[in-house]
């Protein structure tokens, strides 16, 4: 439900593409999904980590380098 109300506000959601999240959520359309689903462990996991370190990367070059993608993306998350 987070994630609906983010993209409402046209904020782009990174998520894990895992049940509802990969329902809602299209990678590269509406927001960004990490490429591993994440540990449910307790402690943080080196893979997780490093999965939602490059979305954030993703994030960040869209951002800097393709602002009409970034737009067209936010349009289509409040719209969804």
């Amino acid at each position: 439900l987070v994630q609906m109300e983010a993209m409402r506000m046209g904020t782009l959601p990174i998520v894990a593409p895992t049940g509802g999240l990969r329902d809602t959520v299209e990678d590269g359309v509406n927001g960004l999904w990490t490429d591993a689903e994440m540990t449910v462990e307790a402690e943080p996991d080196e893979e997780s980590s490093a999965s939602i370190a490059r979305a954030l990367k993703r994030a960040a070059e869209l951002h800097t380098g393709n602002p009409e993608k970034e737009e067209r993306m936010m349009r289509a998350a409040m719209a969804a």
